[in-house]
């Protein structure tokens, strides 16, 4: 009985905005873990090809997933790069930090863009009131 009333007091008062913000964390780092070690493990790829000193075999299908990620993370990169002007941020700066913790930086920058949206639309209806 103590327990369901724990939980249920413990679900009224969860604050949505603070579990996404959790959850961007959480992604933003394990992301960023996750494409430095598949740079890491690219370089050692290239290093092993120029040395004439193979990876083993049973890595390849990692080595494609790693390179479909740090595709996909560098298309994000470019299309943060392109909007961060946008919310007045440096391209290049916002990029590398799209390329690294991927769609949540994205997701922060059309967010941060709607929020100006909506600011400039308020100001726009005092004006005309």
């Amino acid at each position: 009985m103590e327990l369901t009333s724990n939980l249920s007091y413990l679900v009224k008062n969860m604050n949505l905005k603070d579990t996404k913000t959790n959850l961007y964390r959480l992604i933003k780092v394990i992301s960023v873990v996750l494409i430095a070690s598949a740079i890491g493990l690219e370089i050692a790829n290239i290093y092993g090809l120029i040395t004439n000193s193979r990876m083993p075999s049973f890595l390849n299908p990692v080595f494609w997933i790693e390179r479909f990620a740090i595709v996909i993370h560098l298309v994000e990169a470019i299309i943060a790069a392109y909007y961060a002007g946008a919310i007045k941020q440096m391209p290049i700066k916002y990029g590398i930090y799209t390329f690294f913790v991927g769609t949540v930086g994205l997701l922060e920058l059309l967010e941060n863009i709607q929020r100006l949206d909506e600011r400039e639309s308020d100001i726009t209806r005092q004006i005309i009131h």
